[in-house]
Protein backbone atom coordinates (compact mmCIF):
# COMPACT_ATOMS: atom_id res chain seq x y z
CA UNK A 1 0.00 0.00 0.00
CA UNK A 2 1.24 3.66 -0.60
CA UNK A 3 1.21 5.27 2.58
CA UNK A 4 3.36 8.52 1.65
CA UNK A 5 3.83 10.25 -1.38
CA UNK A 6 6.92 13.01 -1.62
CA UNK A 7 8.24 14.45 -4.15
CA UNK A 8 8.01 17.32 -6.56
CA UNK A 9 4.73 19.86 -6.78
CA UNK A 10 4.03 19.15 -11.01
CA UNK A 11 0.70 20.59 -10.66
CA UNK A 12 -2.34 22.00 -8.37
CA UNK A 13 -5.83 22.73 -8.60
CA UNK A 14 -8.62 22.71 -5.51
CA UNK A 15 -9.31 19.16 -5.86
CA UNK A 16 -6.55 18.06 -7.69
CA UNK A 17 -2.44 18.18 -7.65
CA UNK A 18 0.07 15.68 -9.33
CA UNK A 19 3.18 15.16 -7.56
CA UNK A 20 6.39 13.81 -9.80
CA UNK A 21 7.76 11.07 -7.29
CA UNK A 22 11.08 9.29 -8.81
CA UNK A 23 9.94 10.00 -12.23
CA UNK A 24 6.22 9.24 -11.49
CA UNK A 25 3.48 11.42 -11.75
CA UNK A 26 0.86 10.23 -9.39
CA UNK A 27 -2.65 12.24 -9.41
CA UNK A 28 -4.36 12.77 -5.82
CA UNK A 29 -7.50 14.07 -4.62
CA UNK A 30 -7.13 16.85 -1.94
CA UNK A 31 -9.55 18.85 -0.13
CA UNK A 32 -9.31 22.49 -0.15
CA UNK A 33 -6.95 22.31 3.45
CA UNK A 34 -4.31 20.42 2.11
CA UNK A 35 -4.34 22.54 -0.74
CA UNK A 36 -4.39 25.65 1.04
CA UNK A 37 -1.37 24.35 2.78
CA UNK A 38 0.84 23.09 -0.63
CA UNK A 39 3.19 25.11 -1.97
CA UNK A 40 3.67 26.79 -5.62
CA UNK A 41 3.85 24.33 -8.42
CA UNK A 42 7.46 23.18 -8.73
CA UNK A 43 7.83 23.15 -4.82
CA UNK A 44 8.55 20.41 -2.91
CA UNK A 45 5.87 18.43 -1.15
CA UNK A 46 4.60 15.35 0.85
CA UNK A 47 1.04 13.63 1.12
CA UNK A 48 0.13 10.75 3.71
CA UNK A 49 -1.97 9.05 0.97
CA UNK A 50 -5.34 6.74 1.40
CA UNK A 51 -5.95 4.04 -1.58
CA UNK A 52 -9.43 3.10 -2.82
CA UNK A 53 -9.34 0.31 -4.84
CA UNK A 54 -12.57 -0.19 -6.65
CA UNK A 55 -13.53 -2.83 -10.17
CA UNK A 56 -13.86 0.54 -11.94
CA UNK A 57 -11.53 2.69 -10.69
CA UNK A 58 -8.38 3.35 -8.45
CA UNK A 59 -8.09 6.67 -6.81
CA UNK A 60 -5.41 8.10 -4.81
CA UNK A 61 -6.38 10.47 -1.76
CA UNK A 62 -3.84 13.14 -0.56
CA UNK A 63 -3.34 14.73 2.99
CA UNK A 64 -1.20 17.12 4.46
CA UNK A 65 -1.73 15.51 7.56
CA UNK A 66 -1.93 12.24 8.89
CA UNK A 67 -4.84 13.79 11.29
CA UNK A 68 -6.60 14.61 8.18
CA UNK A 69 -6.36 11.35 6.89
CA UNK A 70 -7.54 9.78 10.06
CA UNK A 71 -10.87 11.55 10.03
CA UNK A 72 -11.44 10.97 6.31
CA UNK A 73 -11.27 7.20 7.05
CA UNK A 74 -13.63 7.75 10.11
CA UNK A 75 -15.90 9.46 7.84
CA UNK A 76 -16.17 7.25 5.13
CA UNK A 77 -17.00 4.87 8.22
CA UNK A 78 -20.23 6.60 8.74
CA UNK A 79 -23.57 5.33 6.93
CA UNK A 80 -24.61 7.28 3.96
CA UNK A 81 -20.31 9.28 3.51
CA UNK A 82 -18.49 7.91 0.73
CA UNK A 83 -15.22 9.39 -0.17
CA UNK A 84 -16.45 12.54 -1.97
CA UNK A 85 -18.71 13.42 0.43
CA UNK A 86 -15.96 12.32 2.64
CA UNK A 87 -13.80 15.31 1.15
CA UNK A 88 -16.82 17.79 0.83
CA UNK A 89 -16.78 17.55 4.61
CA UNK A 90 -12.91 18.30 5.44
CA UNK A 91 -13.19 21.20 2.20
CA UNK A 92 -15.80 22.76 4.16
CA UNK A 93 -14.04 23.62 7.62
CA UNK A 94 -10.79 23.70 8.89
CA UNK A 95 -9.49 20.10 10.68
CA UNK A 96 -9.34 21.92 13.82
CA UNK A 97 -12.66 23.25 14.05
CA UNK A 98 -13.61 19.90 12.49
CA UNK A 99 -12.62 17.93 14.85
CA UNK A 100 -13.84 20.25 17.60
CA UNK A 101 -17.09 20.35 16.36
CA UNK A 102 -17.61 16.65 16.02
CA UNK A 103 -16.47 15.80 19.68
CA UNK A 104 -18.93 18.46 20.89
CA UNK A 105 -21.67 16.59 19.00
CA UNK A 106 -21.94 20.35 17.35
CA UNK A 107 -25.09 19.59 14.88
CA UNK A 108 -25.28 23.17 14.14
CA UNK A 109 -21.67 23.74 12.75
CA UNK A 110 -21.88 20.24 10.96
CA UNK A 111 -24.65 20.96 8.87
CA UNK A 112 -23.58 24.12 7.87
CA UNK A 113 -21.45 22.52 6.04
CA UNK A 114 -22.18 22.62 2.32
CA UNK A 115 -23.80 18.80 1.07
CA UNK A 116 -24.21 17.82 4.64
CA UNK A 117 -28.08 17.48 5.79
CA UNK A 118 -29.05 17.68 9.82
CA UNK A 119 -29.59 14.02 9.29
CA UNK A 120 -26.36 13.14 7.88
CA UNK A 121 -24.73 15.55 10.64
CA UNK A 122 -26.00 13.46 13.05
CA UNK A 123 -24.98 10.41 12.16
CA UNK A 124 -21.50 12.09 12.01
CA UNK A 125 -21.63 13.38 15.33
CA UNK A 126 -22.90 10.03 17.30
CA UNK A 127 -20.62 7.45 15.48
CA UNK A 128 -17.45 9.11 15.77
CA UNK A 129 -17.52 11.49 18.96
CA UNK A 130 -16.01 9.39 21.06
CA UNK A 131 -13.66 7.77 17.84
CA UNK A 132 -11.97 11.62 17.56
CA UNK A 133 -9.65 13.46 19.51
CA UNK A 134 -10.43 17.09 19.24
CA UNK A 135 -6.68 17.90 19.78
CA UNK A 136 -5.28 15.45 16.97
CA UNK A 137 -4.59 18.69 14.88
CA UNK A 138 -2.52 20.54 17.15
CA UNK A 139 0.15 17.52 16.87
CA UNK A 140 1.21 19.87 13.78
CA UNK A 141 2.07 19.04 10.44
CA UNK A 142 3.25 15.91 8.92
CA UNK A 143 6.83 15.85 10.29
CA UNK A 144 5.39 16.71 14.13
CA UNK A 145 4.96 14.24 16.43
CA UNK A 146 1.61 13.12 18.97
CA UNK A 147 2.72 14.81 22.28
CA UNK A 148 1.43 18.05 21.58
CA UNK A 149 -1.93 16.71 20.55
CA UNK A 150 -2.08 14.31 23.88
CA UNK A 151 -0.61 17.29 26.25
CA UNK A 152 -3.92 19.66 25.04
CA UNK A 153 -5.86 16.56 25.80
CA UNK A 154 -5.09 16.13 29.03
CA UNK A 155 -5.27 19.95 29.84
CA UNK A 156 -8.72 20.07 29.40
CA UNK A 157 -9.51 16.41 30.89
CA UNK A 158 -7.53 18.93 34.43
CA UNK A 159 -9.48 21.40 33.76
CA UNK A 160 -12.37 19.79 33.44
CA UNK A 161 -11.36 18.13 37.07
CA UNK A 162 -10.65 21.75 38.25
CA UNK A 163 -14.45 22.68 37.73
CA UNK A 164 -14.38 23.79 34.33
CA UNK A 165 -17.27 22.90 31.65
CA UNK A 166 -15.92 20.84 29.01
CA UNK A 167 -16.68 23.41 26.51
CA UNK A 168 -15.25 26.27 28.55
CA UNK A 169 -11.73 24.00 28.66
CA UNK A 170 -11.71 22.88 25.39
CA UNK A 171 -12.03 26.14 23.84
CA UNK A 172 -9.43 28.17 26.30
CA UNK A 173 -7.21 24.95 25.51
CA UNK A 174 -7.86 25.85 21.56
CA UNK A 175 -6.59 29.43 22.49
CA UNK A 176 -3.52 28.62 24.14
CA UNK A 177 -2.40 25.76 20.95
CA UNK A 178 -3.02 28.34 18.88
CA UNK A 179 -0.53 31.31 20.38
CA UNK A 180 2.66 31.91 18.36
CA UNK A 181 4.43 30.80 21.51
CA UNK A 182 1.95 27.32 22.66
CA UNK A 183 3.23 25.18 25.15
CA UNK A 184 3.98 21.82 24.68
CA UNK A 185 3.22 20.02 28.31
CA UNK A 186 0.25 19.66 29.92
CA UNK A 187 1.13 21.72 33.14
CA UNK A 188 2.07 24.59 30.98
CA UNK A 189 -1.07 24.71 28.83
CA UNK A 190 -3.45 24.34 31.92
CA UNK A 191 -1.20 27.05 33.66
CA UNK A 192 -1.72 29.61 30.80
CA UNK A 193 -4.79 28.69 30.65
CA UNK A 194 -5.57 29.62 34.61
CA UNK A 195 -2.97 32.51 34.17
CA UNK A 196 -5.56 34.32 31.32
CA UNK A 197 -8.57 33.80 33.66
CA UNK A 198 -9.69 30.52 31.57
CA UNK A 199 -10.64 32.97 29.17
Amino acid sequence: MIELIRGELLSKEPSYVVIDAGGIGFGLVVSLTTYDSLPPSGGQCRLFVHEQVREDAYTLYGFAMDAERNLFRLLTGVSGVGPKLAMGVLSGMGIRDLLSSIANRDIRRLSGISGIGKRTAERIAVELADKVNPFEAYAGGPCAGAPAGAAARDAVLALVALGHSQEGAAEAVRRVMESEDAPSSTGDIVRRVLASGGR
